[in-house]
This record gives C-alpha cells, sequence and structure tokens, in this order.
C-alpha cells in the first residue's frame, strides 16, 4: 500500500506526488481513480486510486501553512518513505522481535542505497539518466509522458471536486 501526503495544492505539489508515485509504482499504463474522499478542501483534496496492476494508493490533502510531501510504502517486507519533499528518505525491515519470537518489528536501515541524504542527491542521477537515455537512445524514467499520466489524474479528480 501506498501513501502520499502533500499541502500547498493539488497542481503544485500532489502533481509532483503523484509522478513520483508512478515513478516507484513502476509507471504502469493505467491508473484507475477510485473516489475522491474529501471535498472540505478544493485546494488540497484527499482521494484514493489504484494501479492496473493493483496496488492502491491514499492521497492525503492537508490545507497547512508549511510544505508537505511525503510518500510511504508499506509491505509485507517493510516500509520505505521519501520525507521532506524529497530531503531524506527513510528504510526500513521486518525482523522478528529479540523478547517475543515469532512476532515481528521493524528496524531502520540506515546504509541502503536507496536512501539519498538530501534533495540534491537527486538532480546528478536525473541529469545522468538524460545522459544516457539519448547515447543509448531509451526513454529516460522521467518525461513528459510521464508527467501527462499524473496531470489526467489530478485532473480527473478536480473535476470529481467540482461536483459537489
Amino acid at each position: 500500500m501506498m501513501h502520499v501526503a502533500y499541502s500547498r495544492g493539488l497542481e503544485a505539489n500532489a502533481s509532483h506526488m503523484i509522478d513520483t508515485a508512478f515513478y516507484v509504482a513502476g509507471d504502469p499504463e493505467k491508473a484507475i481513480l477510485d473516489h475522491v474522499m474529501d471535498f472540505s478542501s478544493q485546494k488540497n483534496p484527499s482521494f484514493s486510486f489504484q494501479f492496473s496492476h493493483g496496488l492502491p494508493v491514499i492521497v492525503t490533502g492537508m490545507d497547512l501553512p508549511y510544505q508537505c510531501a511525503e510518500i510511504t510504502v508499506t509491505f509485507e517486507n517493510g516500509r520505505a518513505a521519501v520525507l521532506y519533499g524529497g530531503d531524506a528518505g527513510r528504510m526500513e525491515i521486518k525482523k522478528e522481535h529479540e523478547h517475543f519470537p515469532g512476532f515481528y518489528r521493524l528496524i531502520e536501515i540506515t546504509d541502503h542505497p536507496l536512501i539519498m541524504k538530501k534533495l540534491s542527491d537527486y538532480f546528478p542521477l536525473a541529469l545522468a539518466d538524460l545522459i544516457e537515455a539519448h547515447e543509448f537512445g531509451r526513454d529516460p524514467v522521467s518525461s513528459l509522458y510521464t508527467a501527462r499520466k499524473s496531470q489526467i489524474l489530478w485532473e480527473a479528480v478536480k473535476e470529481k471536486c467540482k461536483k459537489y
């Protein structure tokens, strides 16, 4: 299950978080909007959708006076999170509890290669991907095509909000 939290506007922040969700989930061809859950905020609506391969995503929009942009993916063997708009990450894995055999808890992994130290660590990787895509004739990981998928989804959310 994936949980996305954002503030400061559907177009301004949720669009980037949805694009990131597409990237994390393997950029499936189709996302199905389940429903808009919160009609109290047209600027930051909450909604859920599901990827065509079945992964459910809950998006929580919040009217906050500060930037909130986070993604958490919870899976059978652990949890991964991108926090503070990409400035930090957290990776936790399932481990048997030392005091309660047969029961498990999550422990943080601090040296996992997916955990970056700050947002600026991602920019050289994005540039390297663009250069490699050009040199080897492949599509880049993120493109206007992937961004368009995100825009289609948030436009559907906005349209549903107008009905209420």
